[in-house]
């Protein structure tokens, strides 16, 4: 992989969206360079050093390597933690996961070039009632939201609406079932059968028809 102009993506590998990011940019001849934080430092390797007020050399993985100088930009989507050897030994695991945050992330933050979003813009956006607010600001129409821990009024709120609302986690769940990869990211909840279903994750979004709840603890 050589050459200027390519866009290096942080995020983890299972991404549905960030995989149709991908699709179109190599339907754009973008050369792109794909990592999550969770394959450094077992799987990443890095090597950098800085020339006068620029950093050089490259990081790569087994697919490919990436010259840190030909990155126009960085597209950073909610990559999963930096991941250690099963038998390292808590406190080294501590400096090692603090290493790699301040190293890593230091060094792609240093970059010169474009970043969606901005860095320290993506921290700020993972907070749901943040997002909301922010839309009602600029106009958007919202659904009507709750956002509670208490069991009776989140039992209120679905009687009061006589319809399906959606249930979201504040943050997209991963993980593992049974030897396959599985996520929650929103379900469709309707209150006059008590029936739950996962729904796809791109049909659900605040321009829906639907109410939504979210639910603490």
């Amino acid at each position: 992989m050589t050459g200027a102009g390519h866009v290096l993506i942080l995020a983890s590998r299972f991404d549905p969206t960030c995989d149709l990011v991908v699709e179109e940019l190599n339907r754009r001849a973008v050369p792109v360079f794909r990592a999550d934080m969770a394959e450094f430092p077992l799987r990443l390797t890095l090597a950098a050093s800085l020339n006068g007020n620029r950093w050089h050399d490259t990081l790569h993985n087994d697919r490919r390597t990436l010259d840190l100088a030909a990155v126009r930009s960085v597209y950073y989507r909610r990559p999963t933690r930096p991941e250690f050897p099963e038998q390292m030994a808590a406190e080294a695991r501590k400096v090692a996961e603090r290493e790699a945050r301040w190293g890593f992330g230091g060094l792609v933050t240093a970059l010169p070039c474009r970043w969606l979003p901005p860095p320290g813009r993506a921290a700020d956006a993972e907070y749901k009632p943040l997002q909301l607010r922010v839309a009602a600001d600029v106009g958007l129409s919202l659904p009507r939201t709750l956002i509670t821990n208490d069991p009776a009024v989140a039992k209120d709120f679905a009687d009061s609406l006589g319809s399906p609302l959606i249930y979201k986690p504040f943050f997209p769940v991963r993980g593992t079932v049974h030897g396959q990869t599985a996520a929650v990211y929103a379900s469709i909840v309707d209150p006059r059968t008590c029936r739950t279903r996962t729904s796809p994750a791109r049909p659900i979004c605040s321009r829906s028809g639907y109410r939504r709840r979210t639910r603490c603890g």
